[in-house]
């Protein structure tokens, strides 16, 4: 008898430890015909080859799936079906997670795919805010200087906030399936050379293709920030040396027609000159052109001439903006020639951007503002 029950309390033992490692998806489909056929894949994996292969299936009754099984270890996996806009991540751990194909954003009941969930909130979040801080659309969103400010402000910090939350996360969970999952996803959202340091911080043993591919994206990006710093220290440098008070950089370029200009000939023949940088795909740039050369031509017979450089790729394209607007105006554009390499000279990062200068070579004003540059002529004449 004692036998007996030792056996069944070993078998009871068995069993429950068991239905410890016991996994449900209970899946909502909503917008599925019946018998449509869900899957769900892994998304660690040691070969790319491997990568979103299904291990299971089941199929939609009533808008509801389900998937059942025993994991030991937390696993991130892919649910989709054959119409690929539906689906999303969630993690098969032990217990039941309730998750929703229609909602990117929509798991949970255990304690990883609640931390997933939040996650996935927090990157949506960061991505609207990108969106909004896109050209052409903060200008709807926005249509004043002031409100951009705000959106691109509020956008920079939601970053800041963003990043502190996945080192935060990371911290707790850099051991788990949903600390990889964090990481990799978080390439080309959080700071660069946050993540790079977080990836060093992942054990050998989930060094995944993912792991890899996302590694090389990161480095591909540090990359670039690295080019794009040395042009910003360079710009900021050639900023200073043709700040207010300096002198100005000469330079020879072409005209919109053709004919060789040197700048210096313009300024020293006039007591001031107005040099506008511009390009046509830029709206404000164009805007901003056409206000100048309204009030340079108020000067022309006091010595005020307005100078412009554009930095479009086609000639053509400058011509035929530049060619209904009054004035007397020099255009340049010279793509091949040396357009860009002046702008680098007087450290232009952002259109438009005008300078003023007197006739002895003085930089007046640096300004994105034609109020500046009306308040300044109107001063000087």
């Amino acid at each position: 008898m004692r036998k007996l029950l030792y056996i069944f309390s070993l078998c009871v033992l068995f069993v429950s430890c068991d239905d410890k490692n016991n996994f449900t998806v209970k899946g909502v489909y909503g917008s599925a015909p019946d018998n449509t056929v869900v899957y769900i894949s892994r998304y660690m994996v040691s070969d790319i080859n491997e990568m979103l292969v299904p291990f299971d299936s089941a199929v939609v009754k009533n808008g509801k799936f389900e998937f059942e099984g025993v994991c030991e270890n937390a696993e991130v996996c892919f649910v989709s079906s054959s119409r690929v806009l539906d689906g999303g991540y969630l993690v098969v751990e032990p217990g039941v997670v309730a998750f929703d194909m229609a909602e990117r954003t929509s798991r949970g009941g255990t304690a990883l795919n609640d931390k997933m969930n939040h996650f996935l909130n927090e990157k949506e979040r960061i991505i609207a805010l990108r969106g909004m801080c896109a050209p052409g659309i903060i200008e709807t969103l926005a249509p004043t200087k002031e409100l951009r400010d705000s959106v691109v402000m509020m956008a920079s910090l939601a970053g800041k906030v963003f990043d502190l939350y996945v080192a935060n996360q990371f911290k707790e969970d850099y051991k788990n399936a949903f600390g990889h999952f964090l990481l990799t996803q978080s390439v080309g959202f959080a700071t660069s050379e946050m993540l790079q340091a977080l990836f060093e911080k992942l054990p050998e043993g989930m060094h995944d293709k993912i792991y890899d591919l996302k590694k090389k994206q990161l480095d591909a990006v540090l990359g670039e920030e690295d080019v794009a710093q040395q042009y910003i220290e360079m710009a900021d440098k050639a900023a200073q040396e043709t700040a207010v008070g300096k002198k100005f950089i000469d330079f020879e370029l072409n005209d919109i027609k053709g004919g060789k200009v040197l700048f210096s000939d313009i300024l020293h023949s006039n007591n001031y000159a107005v040099l506008l940088f511009w390009g046509t795909w830029d709206k404000n740039a164009c805007d901003f052109l056409t206000d100048a050369c309204e009030q340079c031509s108020k000067y022309e017979d006091k010595g005020c001439r307005l100078v412009t450089v554009s930095l479009d790729s086609s000639v053509e394209k400058s011509l035929d903006f530049v060619s209904s607007i009054p004035g007397s105006a020099i255009h340049l554009c010279n793509p091949k020639g040396g357009s860009a390499e002046v702008a680098s000279a007087y450290g232009i990062t952002s259109l438009p951007h005008a300078l003023l200068i007197n006739g002895r070579g003085t930089i007046l004003l640096r300004t994105n503002s034609i109020k500046d540059i009306e308040s300044k002529l109107k001063e000087l004449y």
